[in-house]
């Protein structure tokens, strides 16, 4: 009685392995790129309520409206760096995304030998 033995059972096992760490690595940049859009959706609804709130109610006097206006703008700044922080988290995502996608080619071609 001859036992089968896959040669290449290691690298298997190693592919696997490497696919798995790829899966969390995805998921973890996957959350990351959520609580970046969550950010930055954040920021989107204070700013809007900030100006909404500036062009509603009584007269402002000047000063309220510069120190309104200057808050906007800090808004404004913030929203800028959270849209570079989201566009570097969808790159990181497609990043691993590929790297998960040929992981799974090379370990499922290793499968399909065995």
């Amino acid at each position: 009685m001859t036992v089968f033995r896959f040669r290449l059972q290691q690298v298997l096992d190693l592919r696997e392995k490497q696919e798995r760490h790829l899966a969390t690595q995805l998921a973890a940049a996957l959350h990351a790129e959520q609580i970046a859009r969550d950010a930055l959706e954040s920021l989107r609804a204070e700013r809007d309520a900030g100006a909404e709130g500036a062009r509603q109610g009584p007269s402002r006097s000047v000063g309220e409206l510069t120190n309104t206006a200057f808050i906007l703008q800090q808004l404004d700044g913030q929203i800028t760096d959270a849209n570079d922080t989201v566009s570097a988290a969808n790159n990181s995502v497609s990043e691993v995304k590929e790297a998960f996608t040929a992981a799974f080619k090379d370990r499922l071609i290793l499968d399909l030998l065995r």
